[in-house]
């Protein structure tokens, strides 16, 4: 690396963890959708102030209904290659940190918070080499356009929209993985399925049950709302479950409303999680109903079992 770029950054690292301290406070995990928020205000907040951190610096940069903004370190030259980050991020969850998700903790010469890894802290750390460049003179003969996404964890339909309005450079690379580089990923198919609900509601049923937030987070909690069964019944099957928490509440309606307990984990790992969603399914499958509500639970844990985490349910548990 050029000495002056280096000694820039250096000289600099303090103005850089600002700024991602300022990234790192906002919150932006998918919401609902509004004008000019495709992705809800979250990451709209986190685009806006990524721009115009850039347009403090001096870059220009460009908006793109919401979905992507560009930061272009000298649009009079051809661009050739782009940078992908994103600024959104996954729900921090409700348990395991140790600090507060959405401000910047550093302990013991790590960065603790909400998308310092993935992605808001690269997305920083581009934006600076850039400022290097251009602060330092350093000689260019093309263009680098930082491409800053949206929707990153809930499918890339940020890119996907860009892609239809401009052409990707030629080369393009995402400072998301671990250095110095991965070329590959690993696959997943998001299936859907379903069981029969069609038939009649008995006395003693389960009457709805939810849970799970985004694809790529294991699931720290879920509910069910059952019927006709006295708490202590409840208590007791919740006793083949240690690794869950459970709550027992009534609702408005006389019924009562089960909450399960697990940790959160991001989906390449789950094995450092506890899936709430397969293990409340498990539970409503060992309940007794009149009805086939617990029967259909049951179909369900036998396909996804509380606990597997390799589809050894599914028949698809594999190694290489």
């Amino acid at each position: 690396m050029n000495i002056k770029c280096r000694q820039f950054i250096e000289n600099h690292f303090s103005e850089m963890v600002r700024d991602l301290a300022a990234l790192v406070a906002i919150p932006s995990v998918k919401g609902e959708p509004e004008e000019g928020k495709p992705f809800g205000e979250g990451p709209a907040a986190a685009l806006d102030a990524m721009l115009a951190l850039a347009e403090k610096y001096g870059f220009q940069t460009k908006n793109h209904e919401g979905y992507v903004g560009t930061i272009d370190l000298d649009p009079t030259l051809p661009t050739t290659l782009g940078i992908l980050c994103h600024l959104d991020v996954v729900p921090a969850g409700k348990s395991g940190w140790k600090s507060l998700p959405y401000s910047l903790f550093i302990s013991g010469g790590k960065m603790y918070g909400r998308g310092v890894i993935d992605n808001k802290g690269p997305a920083i750390a581009v934006l600076y080499a850039m400022r290097a460049i251009k602060e330092t003179g350093y000689p260019i003969t093309q263009n680098v356009r930082l491409i800053v996404g949206t929707d990153e964890e809930s499918g890339s339909s940020d890119i996907a929209y860009y892609k239809k309005k401009e052409v990707l450079p030629k080369r393009v690379f995402t400072p998301d993985a671990e250095y110095p580089l991965i070329n590959i990923e690993k696959g997943r198919i998001r299936g859907e399925f379903s069981t029969y609900s069609g038939f009649a509601v008995g006395n003693r049923s389960i009457l709805s049950a939810f849970g799970g937030t985004v694809f790529n987070a294991v699931p720290e909690s879920a509910y069910a709302v059952v019927c006709g069964f006295p708490e202590d019944e409840l208590r007791t099957a919740a006793r083949a479950f240690p690794k869950l928490g459970f709550e027992f509440t009534k609702t408005e309606d006389g019924y009562t409303k089960v909450t399960a307990k697990g940790v959160s984990a991001h989906a390449s790992q789950p094995e450092r999680g506890v899936n709430a969603v397969t293990g409340l399914c498990a539970y409503l499958g060992s309940l007794t109903t009149d009805d086939e509500t617990a029967r259909s639970f049951a179909r369900v844990s036998s396909a996804f079992p509380f606990g597997d985490n390799l589809g050894e349910g599914l028949g698809v548990a594999e190694s290489d």
